[in-house]
């Protein structure tokens, strides 16, 4: 089985969900298996994902349980990984000098270089 990861957003951020929709784009060219609640999913407008059942069982077999949001969206994303026991991860605060890029480069051992324009709402220095 190839690796797998649950995205869990707050999606009435518009920050957040691009944000997502980033680390959504870089884990699949990954070769990541990328599953996402199928509500969020569609509020996000990701259509590229496995969608799954809000349930105890979404994070089954995945690699670990990527949150974008705050500590509400951390707490519920915890009731996925805790049965599945499968780490969790923040996304990195916007403050945070190397932003989202960085961090899914660790997750996903690429070390591509930085480009010069993201997409919106990326906020790198």
């Amino acid at each position: 089985m190839g690796r797998a990861a649950l995205i869990v957003a707050h999606t009435s951020r518009d920050l957040i969900t691009r944000k997502a929709a980033f680390a959504v784009h870089e884990l699949i060219r990954a070769g990541f298996e990328v599953r996402m609640l199928e509500q969020e999913a569609r509020e996000c407008c990701i259509t590229d994902v496995v969608t799954v059942a809000e349930d105890p069982s979404a994070a089954e077999n995945a690699e670990l349980v990527l949150v974008f949001g705050g500590d509400g969206t951390f707490l519920r994303a915890a009731e996925f990984a805790r049965p599945a026991r499968v780490p969790m991860q923040a996304d990195p605060p916007v403050q945070e000098r190397h932003g989202v890029r960085s961090w899914l480069a660790a997750i996903t051992g690429g070390t591509r270089r930085r480009a010069a324009a993201g997409p919106p709402g990326t906020m790198e220095r």
